[in-house]
């Protein structure tokens, strides 16, 4: 009798185990999930043992029927497979001052050789995935409000810093793409 109350402490005990093991997963997951910028998890739960998560994909750019003025972002996500450790896949989306949706452009290297653009436009969702990967913001309208000018390099995902961007703000002197009157150069 007391060997068969030991081998059922031990069947619940294995059971408790991987259950609370699989739940603290299961909220790992969740969490992760929620962390990840651009989605929006709505509700858990959990249905006939298996678990749901229902969400929303946030979409990067403002929406063009409520943001009249002109809209410039750059966008980022990592390569397709092993080019994914080192690159990045980069973008730029547009929309004219009271236009009703945005122009996608970027420059890819298939078919060239049969005659197709290396630039392509609207290919693909303006702040869509890039093979599985979550793009990012690297420059957006108000960055280039606030700061001026922009350089941007793509230095691949092994680096502290993937994406680094520097702008002309704080830089002092002529700069040649700026328009000036005679009485702001002195003449």
């Amino acid at each position: 009798m007391l060997a068969l109350l030991a081998v059922l402490l031990l069947a619940i005990s294995v059971w408790m185990f991987f259950a609370l093991r699989a739940r603290s997963r299961w909220n790992g997951y969740v969490n992760a999930l929620r962390a990840e910028p651009g989605l929006v998890v709505v509700s858990t739960s959990r249905t006939g043992g298996k678990y749901v998560v229902t969400g929303l994909r946030d979409p990067l750019a403002p929406d063009p029927a409520t943001t009249p003025e002109a809209v410039i972002q750059v966008y980022a996500a990592r390569a397709w497979g092993w080019k994914g450790i080192f690159a990045v896949h980069s973008w730029i989306i547009m929309k004219r001052q009271d236009a009703p949706t945005y122009e996608r452009y970027e420059v890819v290297g298939w078919g060239v050789r049969r005659g197709a653009p290396a630039i392509r436009k609207d290919m693909r969702p303006i702040d869509g995935y890039w093979a599985g990967n979550l793009p990012r913001v690297v420059v957006d309208r108000f960055d280039l409000w606030r700061n001026g000018a922009h350089a941007i390099w793509l230095n691949g995902w092994l680096g502290h810093r993937p994406v680094r961007v520097r702008s002309v703000n704080g830089q002092r002197g002529d700069r040649p793409w700026i328009v000036r009157s005679d009485s702001q150069r002195g003449g």
